[in-house]
C-alpha cells in the first residue's frame, strides 16, 4: 500500500476542526501537508475509516481499550484450516500491553498462535459458543475467578469474551449431517422423506450441554445442506468438503443468492439463540459463564487430530475424501 500509494479506506473532515483550517491542509502540496494536521490526534484535519483487515480483523481491541468488560467476538473471517489467525493477531496484540486473551475451551491455542502446531477443525468444533477471558498477563489465568464487574478505580482491566465461528458446533448436527449423508446416496423421494424426518425431529429439541439450551439446527440449514452440500459444484477443491459453512470471501461475493443468504441467516440466528441463554434479563448470568466455561476447560477442542474427526473431516485444511459424507468420486 505505501509503494504503490492505494486508498484503503475513506476519510472524512473531522467536525473538531475548523473549516479553514482543513480548507488550507487540503491545498497543501506534498510534502508540506505532511507537517500540518496530518496526525492520528484528535486534531486532526481528518477522521481516515478503513476496514479492520489490515489492523485488527476483529473489532474487538478498540472496545478494549474503552474498558468494555463483556466482548462478543464473531469470528467470519475466511478460516477453513481452523488456524484463528484473526484471534491470535488480537492475542499477540494484547500481550503487547500487558493483557492475555484466554480461551480454555481451545487447546495449545498459544502453539497454534505461534504455528508450531495445525490449526482446529471447524467441522467437528464441538463448542457452539467458545467462553473466555482477557486478564493481565501477571494475574491468574483461570477465567472463572473473575469478579463480577470490574472495578475502574483500582485499575485492573479484565473481560469475559464470547466467540462465535462458522463451524459444525453440536453432535446433533452431527448426526443429522450423517443422516443426510445417507438421505443423498437415495432418490429424491427417499432422502426427501428422510431430510423431512430430521427437520421435524429437530423442532423443540433441548440438548443436554452445559448450557441447557436448544442444540437443533433449522429446517432452512438442514434443506440447504441436503440440496446443496452433496454435490461436486458445492465442494471445497482443496478438500472435497462441503463449502458450507466456511466460505471464503470471493466465493460468497461472486456466487451470492437468496439461499445461501438464507443458510448464513439461519447460522447466525443459532448462535444468537445459544448466546441469549447467558444474558438472562438482559445482564449477563456469571453463573451460568462460569459452569459453561468450566466444561469447555475439560473438554476443550484439540487441534490436528491424528484420527478422522466429524464424518472424516480434513484436520486445519488438509485434504481429505469426506467419504463420511457419502460423497465418492463414483457420485460424480
Amino acid at each position: 500500500m505505501d509503494v504503490f500509494t492505494l486508498n484503503w479506506g475513506r476519510s472524512y473532515n473531522n467536525p473538531q476542526v475548523d473549516s479553514a483550517t482543513i480548507a488550507f491542509h487540503s491545498v497543501l502540496p506534498w510534502p508540506l501537508y505532511y507537517l500540518h494536521r496530518f496526525n492520528a490526534g484528535s486534531d486532526s484535519a481528518y477522521i481516515h475509516l478503513s476496514d479492520g483487515g489490515q489492523s485488527e480483523n476483529l473489532g474487538a481491541y478498540s472496545l478494549i481499550r474503552r474498558g468494555v468488560d463483556t466482548l462478543i467476538i464473531s469470528d467470519h473471517a475466511y478460516d477453513r484450516g481452523g488456524r484463528m489467525d484473526d484471534v491470535c493477531r488480537l492475542k499477540t496484540e494484547l500481550y503487547q500491553v500487558g493483557l492475555s486473551l484466554v480461551l480454555p475451551g481451545l487447546a495449545d491455542l498459544d502453539r497454534v498462535c505461534l504455528g508450531k502446531q495445525d490449526g482446529y477443525d471447524i467441522f467437528h468444533w464441538q463448542h457452539p459458543v467458545l467462553l473466555g477471558c482477557i486478564v493481565g498477563n501477571t494475574d491468574d489465568r483461570d477465567c472463572s475467578h473473575l469478579p463480577e464487574r470490574w472495578d475502574r478505580q483500582r485499575g485492573k482491566y479484565f473481560a469475559r469474551v464470547f466467540i462465535i465461528k462458522p463451524a459444525f458446533a453440536n453432535d446433533e448436527l452431527s448426526q443429522a449431517l450423517q443422516n443426510l449423508s445417507k438421505a443423498a446416496r437415495k432418490s429424491d423421494s427417499e432422502g426427501d422423506e428422510l431430510i423431512s424426518k430430521i427437520c421435524l425431529a429437530q423442532q423443540g429439541f433441548k440438548n443436554s450441554s452445559p448450557w441447557k439450551f436448544e442444540g437443533g439446527l433449522s429446517c432452512e440449514i438442514l434443506w440447504f445442506m441436503r440440496i446443496n452440500s452433496f454435490v461436486k459444484e458445492n465442494l471445497n477443491s482443496t478438500d472435497e468438503c462441503p463449502q458450507f459453512p466456511q466460505y471464503s470471501t470471493v466465493s460468497m461475493t461472486l456466487n451470492s443468492s437468496p439461499w445461501m443468504y438464507g443458510v448464513s441467516r439461519e447460522l447466525g440466528y443459532y448462535y444468537a439463540r445459544q448466546l441469549k441463554w447467558f444474558f438472562a434479563d438482559d445482564s449477563l448470568n456469571i453463573s451460568r459463564f462460569t459452569d459453561a466455561l468450566e466444561y469447555q476447560a475439560k473438554s476443550p477442542i484439540y487441534p490436528a487430530l491424528s484420527e478422522g474427526g466429524l464424518l472424516g473431516a480434513p484436520k486445519a485444511g488438509k485434504p481429505d475424501d469426506c467419504l463420511g459424507l457419502g460423497v465418492t468420486q463414483e457420485q460424480f
